[in-house]
């Protein structure tokens, strides 16, 4: 007997796949930005933007503690990406 909607399945299992094949992902770049950013910590470098050498303000790194640049830095660098 099938079941209404089992031609289905496959390619929404492949979907789901794919989604949690990308969410796995984007946790692994994350626990490595983590990783970064303790080395840089018992590092001379951590809360410095590593484009312009200024202070990261407390504020940001309070939020995204493995944050790289500062404010101005970032805003440039994701315009840089889209480009």
């Amino acid at each position: 007997m099938t079941l209404l909607g089992d031609a289905d399945d496959a390619p929404q299992q492949s979907g789901m796949h794919e989604v949690d094949s990308a969410i796995l992902d984007m946790h692994i770049k994350e626990l490595d930005e983590i990783e970064d950013a303790v080395r840089r910590i018992q590092g001379a470098g951590y809360g410095l933007c590593i484009d312009c050498l200024a202070a990261i303000p407390f504020q940001r790194l309070s939020v995204e503690p493995q944050t790289l640049r500062c404010v101005a830095c970032e805003s440039r660098h994701e315009r840089d990406m889209r480009a």
